[in-house]
């Protein structure tokens, strides 16, 4: 997909990728990591996917999209986490956190769904207690889509967050994340 797909998306969303700063940028994404980014289209996980084109990406998916025709296919091809939002199945934390042992990255939507205001919603507290479990750090990641007109997409990308640095706890009360 990476490699058939990336031109004619690059070319058709116009995608303009920046970097906060420019240390992080002439330095690619080494070892275990956790993308977050904010969720205003469908098109947001093929953008995380070619903002680190050298990485595999496993993105934590829900249920009802890893169970559709096709983009479940595709999640099943590239490998995705599936969360069950309706269920209280915390399942996917254990894959998560086994990824980012073995130096995998894995991509997270912190706000759980999509975000069509283009504000950004209230995070669930999975992304913090990964992070401080497996003590891979938080890349955040910022879209600002306009995948159905002519202005162009910008992808922002932030410096690496080590949450360990603000924490010291693996497993903090929900007042303290």
């Amino acid at each position: 997909m990476k490699v058939t797909g990336v031109i004619p998306f690059m070319l058709y969303f116009r995608l303009k990728f920046y970097h906060a700063s420019k240390k992080s940028k002439s330095r690619p994404l080494k070892g275990a990591a956790i993308v977050i980014a904010n969720h205003t289209s469908i098109l947001d996980y093929f953008t995380i996917m070619f903002a680190f084109p050298f990485r595999k990406i496993r993105t934590l998916v829900s249920e009802a999209l890893y169970n559709h025709k096709i983009p479940g296919t595709m999640s099943k091809i590239m490998d995705d986490i599936v969360v069950h939002r309706e269920r209280s199945d915390l399942s996917f934390m254990a894959k998560a956190e086994e990824a980012l042992k073995k130096g995998q990255v894995v991509s997270i939507f912190p706000e759980g769904h999509l975000v069509r205001t283009g504000k950004l919603d209230t995070f669930r507290p999975a992304v913090v207690y990964l992070a401080l479990r497996s003590g891979a750090p938080i890349v955040p990641v910022y879209i600002d889509s306009h995948y159905n007109s002519w202005k162009r997409t910008r992808v922002i990308t932030g410096p690496k967050i080590y949450l360990k640095d603000y924490c010291d706890e693996t497993n903090p009360s929900p007042d303290k994340v």
